[in-house]
């Protein structure tokens, strides 16, 4: 059966593009290449546009121990977060200059360590990244992630 009514574009890209609400089973987000996020209360038998925009959204997060609250990558070194489940999205820029061939392309909570947020950057034009970048407030706040951070227990 087809699962896309109201998704008005085919491309779900990128590592973490379909997440499943991790209290609301019933509940998916979908991150879109030229399409922003959608989201889905019955099972993906329908979507809705939850941003606004043609933006370019890759993977998305939720937050294991906030469960309303969801960060999704996008381009121009940006982070879309939601904290009420998708209903509302603000804009967050990495602390680096942004570059239009430059995206974060996956996000990721810390599973064990509440607040710890990751972020990692992707070129589309195959050069080098400013790489990975870590939050301890919820992903209120980004760092880049340095070398010296491996010793470091988040």
């Amino acid at each position: 059966s087809p699962m896309n009514q109201g998704l008005n574009t085919p491309f779900i890209k990128g590592p973490g593009a379909l997440r499943v609400h991790p209290r609301l089973p019933g509940t998916l987000f979908a991150s879109t290449q030229a399409g922003g996020i959608y989201k889905s209360t019955d099972g993906a038998s329908s979507w809705q546009r939850v941003t606004t925009g043609e933006r370019f959204t890759f993977g998305m997060a939720i937050d294991p121990s906030k469960s309303s609250r969801i960060v999704a990558g996008s381009s121009g070194n940006t982070l879309l977060i939601s904290t009420d489940e998708g209903k509302n999205w603000q804009e967050r820029r990495l602390p680096v200059t942004a570059h239009p061939q430059m995206a974060v392309f996956s996000v990721a909570f810390h599973p064990l360590r509440p607040g710890v947020a990751l972020a990692g950057t992707h070129r589309h034009d195959g050069r080098a990244t400013e790489g990975l970048f870590i939050s301890t407030d919820s992903a209120k706040t980004f760092r880049q992630f340095e070398e010296v951070d491996n010793n470091k227990r988040y």
